[in-house]
């Protein structure tokens, strides 16, 4: 190509050097020839090379080939570059500004109930996750405490309702092994086995669960139908008394029947019914003529006799023993004090003519006297220690007939209230609200009538009822 070149300039110089015609003359050659040159200048100014000419007209005719880059697609939107640090003032200016464009708002045109339902739910929404972000800290440590415990983790009521209380009716005690008549029916002091006993000269344990209420065992005692029988504080051992002038005790731990011999200091007396103090040192027994007989619990030993106008008919001890409440046909409550044995106080029970059960409760507030009428008289402690005729805070009226038995619960939550007489003769008085619940006993638990003897098991867990009926089961309630 270079050659090409070289010939064809050649051959324009050779061209331009020979003069055309003859005619032309000297001078104008020599201009037609710097034209000439101006014009291969200018040309190869703006075209170029003849050779690059060539090349593109070449590269013109040959396909071209397709790029496999892609294409890059840019926005029209610049990039946001990140701030060096976050002013706060900013925010509080751009939330403040959103307020005030709300409040503006809602003043010209009213919210809208969606909107309000769902600010509230919004809000409710954000007050939970707050406090759960708070609480977090809370659950590791709780939930370690939750694995490190076998404890119960399920709390109860601290206190009953004093409208309606929540009974279940389990399974009779003495269901496979009723009795004819039965005289006592006591729960242990220390566990939930129950004692029944009657006329047939035989007493049993159960073990009561509330489903099944095993009999765990059966004891007969030869010729002594037994009128009454209660538990010693230490459990170890049963009293037994049949209305002769001796009694007797069954040594649990020996299971051995131990008769104590008639008291000399007592002539004939009957020992028929009686109580134990609760620090275990005495067995008071109810004689004639307004006299308590004293023996001790441990030697079973006749220690002195206390002495009451009327008739005793109930007697009741304060939890620690050292006060002794009795109750009799004079309508006089007697307080003793059992380390001088004497008496120290008595009152009269307010509208009441023959007093026929009295009790207190396990904390030494509450003081029920009942009558014959069926009143129940509530009283302060305090008060009837300090006043001949106190005024009840409570008169029960729900019992028509005579009330036979009073009994407190260990949390002194409800008194247990007792009429053999009559078929809706049980009442459970609230405390301290002092009212009846209403949903016991239902009238259609026909088991409830004409009780006999009612108790409650050490924790307040189960209530027994004996009835008077010609078969008597023993009715459990939890």
């Amino acid at each position: 190509m270079e050659k090409e070149e070289e010939i064809t300039q050649t051959v324009v110089d050779d061209q331009l050097d020979k003069p055309k015609s003859h005619k032309l003359s000297k001078s104008r050659y020599k201009a037609e020839k710097r034209k000439n040159k101006t014009v291969r200048h200018l040309e190869h100014v703006v075209f170029g090379d003849e050779s690059l000419v060539v090349d593109q007209i070449e590269k013109s005719f040959q396909p071209k080939k397709k790029s496999k880059k892609h294409k890059v697609v840019e926005n029209d939107v610049p990039a946001t570059r990140k701030a060096a640090w976050e002013d706060l003032d900013d925010e509080a200016e751009y939330e403040n500004n959103v307020t005030v464009v709300r409040a503006s708002h809602q003043l010209s045109l009213e919210t809208p109930k969606w909107a309000k339902l769902k600010n509230t739910e919004k809000r409710k929404r954000s007050s939970k996750q707050t406090s759960d972000s708070d609480d977090d800290g809370n659950l590791d440590d709780n939930r370690i405490g939750l694995l490190q415990s076998t404890g119960n983790y399920l709390s109860k009521s601290s206190s009953l309702s004093s409208i309606t209380i929540q009974l279940k009716k389990c399974t009779d005690a003495n269901r496979d092994n009723p009795s004819q008549y039965l005289t006592a029916s006591e729960f242990h002091p220390k566990s939930t086995v129950l004692m029944t006993a009657g006329r047939k000269c035989r007493f049993n344990l159960f073990q009561i669960d509330g489903e099944r209420n095993r009999k765990i065992h059966t004891i007969f005692v030869d010729r002594l139908p037994i009128k009454h029988s209660h538990f010693s504080r230490d459990g170890l051992q049963i009293v037994l008394s049949s209305g002769y002038n001796y009694f007797s005790y069954f040594d649990m731990e020996a299971a051995k029947l131990i008769r104590v011999p008639r008291f000399n200091s007592l002539d004939n007396n009957q020992l028929s019914d009686f109580i134990l103090s609760p620090d275990g040192r005495y067995i008071v027994f109810f004689g004639q003529y307004g006299y308590m007989h004293l023996v001790s619990s441990n030697s079973k030993e006749y220690l002195t006799s206390l002495k009451m106008n009327g008739s005793v008919d109930a007697a009741a001890f304060s939890k620690d023993g050292d006060r002794m409440f009795s109750f009799g046909s004079d309508g006089q409550v007697y307080v003793w004090d059992m380390n001088s044995r004497c008496c120290i106080h008595r009152f009269y029970d307010d509208g009441c003519v023959n007093g026929t059960a009295v009790s207190v409760s396990p904390n030494y507030k509450y003081l029920a006297c009942g009558s014959d009428s069926g009143v129940v008289n509530i009283y302060d402690v305090d008060t009837c220690l300090t006043s001949s005729t106190p005024r009840p805070q409570k008169a029960i009226m729900n019992l028509t007939t005579e009330c036979d038995s009073l009994l407190f619960n260990h949390s002194n939550e409800f008194l247990a209230a007792t009429s053999i007489h009559s078929e809706t003769g049980v009442k459970l008085i609230h405390l301290p609200s002092m009212t009846v619940f209403r949903n016991f006993p239902d009238s259609l638990d026909t088991d409830v009538t004409y009780p006999r003897h009612l108790d409650i098991s050490p924790n307040s867990g189960y209530l027994t009822i004996a009835n008077q009926s010609k078969w008597v089961p023993t009715n459990i309630y939890r």
